[in-house]
């Protein structure tokens, strides 16, 4: 799964358009990124990736990028 393909499963999980989310927002400046988005979204990545990723590992994600990183070592580790 690439860089792209993880920022458009996150615009899915936020149910906003695509090419909406920028690398560089603050996950905390998006309206959208409340619990239930944590929640859809690591179940997003478990059927994506076929990996889980823990809440305590989103809250250390400040950033986009952070987050789609912190995928990338998901999909490839």
């Amino acid at each position: 799964m690439t860089r792209e393909d993880c920022l458009h499963l996150l615009e899915e999980s936020l149910s906003v358009a695509p090419g909406s989310i920028e690398e560089t927002q603050k996950l905390k400046s998006l309206k959208q990124w409340d619990s239930m988005a944590v929640i859809t979204f690591m179940v997003a990545v478990d059927e994506h990736l076929g990996s889980s990723i823990s809440p305590q590992e989103i809250e250390k994600c400040e950033t986009v990028a952070d987050l789609l990183t912190l995928l990338g070592e998901k999909a490839t580790g």
